[in-house]
């Protein structure tokens, strides 16, 4: 049983091979914010990298004018 302060373990299998996991839109958001967060965002990138998660495939959606 978990205590409140117990976080229940990751599990990085599930995350790593989803394209659009969790881990991959951390990693997205890190990538995003690199510059503000300086070298713990390279720290993080990396290990994320090395974990096998790549970042999460870009949807576009095109862009339509609009109707007035």
């Amino acid at each position: 049983m978990n205590t409140p302060h117990q976080v229940p373990p990751l599990d990085i299998t599930a995350n790593t091979s989803m394209p659009g996991g969790e881990l991959a839109h951390l990693l997205a958001g890190l990538e995003r914010q690199k510059e503000e967060l300086g070298p713990i965002a390279d720290e993080l990138i990396g290990l994320l990298h090395r974990l096998g998660v790549e970042l999460p495939p870009r949807v576009t959606t095109p862009v339509r004018p609009s109707s007035e």
